[in-house]
């Protein structure tokens, strides 16, 4: 047995997926957990997808940096997990995962004691495994002084932040008791903290969002704000389990036009296209995201690579296709990654172009060996797209 275990360390020591930086244990979750327990450290989780770029630029940024690395080394045993393959769905549901790249702290027993979620640069992340790494910081200090009656406005702050980590809802209620202790919410300081944590449509904090959404734009940008109402509104609609995709649909399209008219039609438009990619209808997906782009063109990378992928992953029409490949090849033409050539390998495979399909995929390996990023995916569809007939 003393043998067995001195292996396993040794395979959880040095199955790296850096050379430098985070290094990454290998093993099943139920041996990643064990080996926390057997030192006494607390898992951190990089939940990840292939088709995500956001994760792709963890990798590439802040993963590899020498004193992130040092730090989540030395205090956590690192797990990176694929949230749509293997044990990855599992633990994704377990821990309600639904944005990636997503930061998850489990202790050994497998409970959450800590999460973050988007893209972080080096400095960021490292105070994101700071706070998980400190007891004073973590839910269970924290909820041990809320129940005890702490209700200073300094904690309530701290105590608001470190519900929202949790994704489940429960700071809302937390933010609204320190809203109650400021006599003025209009201060930069007190807008800035209701911008970011109010979730709930329906709450005080977003009528004063609505009432003051001018004063919201200047400070955040018009996008934040829509994007925020969007969000808000769709997970509202969505916590009913039995509602149908079009009764979701319109229910948000009848909150937009109640509470912010002149913005309504992009904002259904827009949560249209995330409810049917949701539910599985492929064809009205496509036909709403085609229609949205059309009307609302964007310039951001990162947004025109995630629809081409959803379309390479969920739509067949060679007609649709086609317009997902124009939002790649933007993509790429804006920001030249490894993970946008990728997708419009991808794509040209689907549509039957061979030489196209074969330029983007060595492109994209080329760059991902040049940026040390994990090229497999991309390596695994060479072969496929030399066996296509020309």
């Amino acid at each position: 047995m003393k043998n067995i275990i001195l292996v396993f360390a040794c395979i959880l020591a040095f199955g790296a997926l850096h050379a430098q930086g985070i290094q990454f244990a290998e093993g099943s979750w139920k041996e990643i957990l064990a080996e926390a327990g057997r030192q006494n450290k607390i898992v951190f989780v990089d939940a990840y997808t292939t088709w995500c770029g956001p994760c792709k630029m963890m990798d590439r940024n802040t993963f590899p940096n020498k004193e992130v690395g040092e730090f989540f080394n030395a205090n956590f045993i690192n797990a990176k997990i694929d949230m749509e393959k293997g044990e990855g769905p599992a633990i994704a549901q377990e821990y309600g995962v639904r944005a990636y790249p997503s930061f998850l702290f489990v202790d050994s027993d497998g409970a959450l004691v800590h999460r973050s979620l988007g893209y972080q640069e080096a400095t960021a992340f490292l105070s994101t495994g700071k706070a998980a790494a400190d007891p004073e910081r973590r839910m269970s200090s924290l909820n041990a002084r809320y129940a005890a009656g702490d209700r200073s406005p300094e904690f309530l702050l701290k105590y608001t932040e470190s519900r929202a980590a949790m994704m489940d809802g429960s700071h809302t209620q937390v933010a609204e008791e320190y809203l109650k202790t400021q006599k003025d919410w209009t201060t930069e300081e007190n807008m800035e903290f209701l911008f970011q944590y109010a979730e709930d449509p329906n709450s005080p904090m977003f009528d004063f969002l609505f009432k003051n959404r001018a004063a919201f734009e200047e400070m955040v940008g018009e996008e934040m704000v829509r994007g925020k109402i969007q969000q808000a509104a769709f997970s509202d609609a969505m916590k009913s389990r039995d509602i149908t995709a079009e009764e979701a649909v319109a229910k948000m399209d009848a909150f937009f036009k109640a509470k912010c008219p002149d913005i309504a039609p992009r904002l259904s438009a827009e949560t249209a296209m995330s409810v049917y990619r949701m539910s599985g209808n492929t064809d009205l997906y496509a036909k709403t995201a085609v229609s949205y782009y059309e009307q609302y063109p964007t310039d951001n990378y990162l947004e025109l690579n995630e629809v081409a992928w959803a379309f390479f992953e969920n739509v067949d029409d060679k007609a649709m296709l086609q317009k997902a490949l124009a939002w790649g090849l933007q993509s790429v033409k804006i920001s030249d990654e490894y993970f946008n050539n990728d997708t419009v390998a991808a794509l040209y495979y689907k549509l039957g172009n061979k030489k196209q399909a074969t330029k983007y995929a060595k492109k994209a390996i080329a760059i991902a060996k040049k940026n040390g990023e994990d090229a497999t995916e991309t390596e695994a569809l060479l072969p496929k797209i030399k066996a296509m007939k020309k």
